[in-house]
């Protein structure tokens, strides 16, 4: 048996994680050569194509982070989120989860259901054996 590298644990020889402490026992990938540049475009009247470098103005082109910006642009994808699953899921219970109390009233006939359920089953259970 072979022994980890990182924590002296066992070992199979087919591994490529430890169990121990999940060191990667891979070898380091191998890396690609430069892709060549692209030849030159004559101008045919075509729209150009899209580019895949950084946006001017934004922080991948500036290598800074204002958090202000960041944060404006969390809140505005959240409120998207929010606004796109309202309603999602079962429509009868979506007026009922918007209140506190609703949520509450769900949670509890909830459980109330889950104890009923086990309380049958322990039931039919004692009157099989």
């Amino acid at each position: 048996m072979t022994r980890c590298p990182v924590c002296d644990g066992r070992l199979r020889p087919d591994d490529a994680w430890c169990g121990q402490c999940l060191a990667d026992l891979r070898p380091p990938p191998v890396p690609r050569p430069a892709a060549p540049a692209a030849p030159a475009r004559r101008d045919t009247g075509d729209p150009a194509p899209a580019t895949t470098g950084p946006v001017p103005g934004t922080a991948a082109a500036s290598g800074t982070v204002d958090p202000d910006a960041a944060g404006r642009l969390v809140d505005e994808w959240a409120a998207r989120l929010a606004a796109s699953e309202r309603g999602a899921g079962l429509p009868a219970l979506a007026g009922v989860t918007r209140a506190r109390g609703g949520r509450a009233g769900l949670a509890a006939g909830a459980a109330v259901a889950v104890l009923a359920v086990l309380v049958l089953l322990m039931t039919v259970g004692g009157a099989l054996l």
